[in-house]
This record gives C-alpha cells, sequence and structure tokens, in this order.
C-alpha cells in the first residue's frame, strides 16, 4: 500500500514538474511545430525566403514565436507568433528600421558636431505592419506615419549652454532629414540628467511625435517640443 502511494505521489510530481516547465518554456514540440508553420507563412505572404534563427515560447501571452533571418540578408531580423485566431509578424517593422538606420547614420553625424552621442538607437512602432494590413509590397518607412522611433542620448550635461546646442543642432537635423524626404518619424532627444542638491533628478528632453517635420522650421519651432520633469 506505502509504495503504490509512494509511486502515486512520484507521478503527481512529475507531471507537475512538467506543468510548471511547460508553463514558463513551453512543449519543444509544439515550437518546433508553431516554428514550420510560420515560416511557411511569412514565405507565402511576402514572398520571401528565411531561416529560422530560434523557436520560443512568449510566457506573457502563452503564445509560440520564432524568430527569422531573411536569406541573403542577415540585417534583417524579425518575430512571428501563432495566437489563438491568427498569426503576426514583424517582417515590415523589421525592414523600416533597416532602411531608416542607413538613411539617418550619416545626417545624425552631419548635424551633431558639438554635443557628444552617448547612444543611438532606431526602434519600430509595433504593430503598425498589421494595422496597414501590409503584405509583399511593404512600403518605405518614409510613406508610413510614425513607423519608426529615432532615440538619441547625450553625453553632454544639462547646462543652459547645452540646451542651446541641443536645439540648435536638432532644427539642422530635422532640416537635413527632410530634404531627404524624411518626415514622419517620432523623435526623442535627451541631456545627461541633472542631480539637485535635494537628491532629485530632472531630465531635460525634446521630444517630437507623431508630427509632419515639414511643420517644424526654426530653433523657436524645435523649442515648442522641450520637455523637462
Amino acid at each position: 500500500m506505502k509504495k503504490t502511494i509512494a509511486i502515486v505521489i512520484f507521478v503527481v510530481v512529475i507531471l507537475f514538474s512538467c506543468f510548471i516547465l511547460a508553463s514558463y518554456h513551453g512543449l519543444p514540440w509544439k515550437k518546433t511545430s508553431t516554428g514550420n508553420e510560420l515560416k511557411k507563412y511569412v514565405e507565402d505572404k511576402y514572398e520571401i525566403s528565411v531561416s529560422i534563427k530560434e523557436n520560443y515560447f512568449n510566457t506573457k501571452f502563452g503564445t509560440y514565436g520564432t524568430t527569422f533571418v531573411v536569406d541573403g540578408d542577415k540585417n534583417i531580423i524579425f518575430n512571428a507568433e501563432k495566437y489563438k485566431d491568427r498569426n503576426s509578424d514583424f517582417y515590415a517593422e523589421a525592414l523600416w528600421v533597416n532602411e531608416a538606420n542607413e538613411d539617418l547614420k550619416p545626417v545624425i553625424e552631419e548635424s551633431f558636431a558639438t554635443l557628444s552621442i552617448q547612444d543611438y538607437s532606431v526602434h519600430p512602432v509595433y504593430g503598425i505592419g498589421h494595422d496597414l494590413k501590409v503584405g509583399k509590397e511593404v512600403p518605405s518607412y518614409k510613406e508610413v506615419k510614425t513607423g519608426v522611433e529615432l532615440s538619441i542620448r547625450f553625453k553632454d550635461a544639462w547646462t543652459e549652454e547645452n540646451e542651446e546646442k541641443l536645439i540648435a543642432e536638432v532644427a539642422s537635423f530635422i532640416e537635413r532629414a527632410h530634404s531627404k524626404g524624411i518626415k514622419n518619424i517620432s523623435m526623442r532627444f535627451f541631456l545627461q540628467d541633472k542631480v539637485m542638491e535635494d537628491g532629485r533628478i530632472n531630465t531635460f528632453s525634446i521630444l517630437i511625435e507623431d508630427i509632419d517635420l515639414s511643420t517644424i522650421k526654426t530653433k523657436e519651432d524645435v523649442k515648442k517640443y522641450i520637455t523637462t520633469f
């Protein structure tokens, strides 16, 4: 009798452990089968060839997904996931980020001469491709409102002098970007935070979101988008 109870307890523990592992890591066979299904889905949808980089389980949503690399262009890496009622992918967003990076890098280098860039990134607004029902003909990010966002943080301290420098160089950046047909991106520029005597941290930034860049022509226009807190 005791032996039977021990076996039952052992089996229950094993099943419970498997359930916990599956809840956090998913089922290996399900990852593989979903990856193959999503591969066919994106290849048919966009008429492209991709390789599977990684299959994964999204613990937050309980969904299976795959990271793909476009064959012939290793810079294009994107995710796709399978939901109960649909498949979702971010191929268009990956194209937009790659294209925007190529366009913006020289503009950034030309525009910010007196301030030192600590880091910058271009990232997509996820879900825009789905909302626009993008298919095999993916439009340029220049044709999509707020398809990408640019964020630049500078090494320079927040001083009145650096405020003026940043305002002038952001105006120069926007002028150059607009001359290249870039007008629908959101942008964020940050100086280093200021630590006050009482320990509070104050932040200076210029946040330009959902605005046609052609409407920003002068330093005074840029000043409208200053945010401090």
